[in-house]
């Protein structure tokens, strides 16, 4: 756990406190999941894009290729796959 903290900690900082953030990992997704809904506390994750929120937070095994989303920019590229993406207003 104290790795996801580590990895976690630019982003939690980024996230307003007690807001609704969607998730999505393209990893081990229960684990990944879990572990960044404890560390992020009190943001609340929820998994999926649906419904969607203002921001995404993003877990790529393989973060080579960004993709997008639709109705997100990416906001901050946090390295090591880890990704913040905020609702775009088109």
């Amino acid at each position: 756990m104290i790795d996801y903290e580590k990895k976690y900690a630019a982003l939690k900082n980024d996230l307003p406190e007690h807001t609704f953030v969607n998730f999505v990992s393209d990893a081990d997704t229960a684990r990944d999941f879990f572990a960044a809904r404890y560390v992020l506390i009190p943001v609340r994750l929820l998994r999926g894009l649906e419904p969607p929120r203002d921001y995404l937070v993003v877990r790529l095994s393989n973060p080579a290729r960004i993709p997008g989303y639709k109705g997100y920019k990416l906001k901050k590229d946090y390295g090591n796959g880890l990704l913040l993406f905020s609702r775009s207003i088109d």
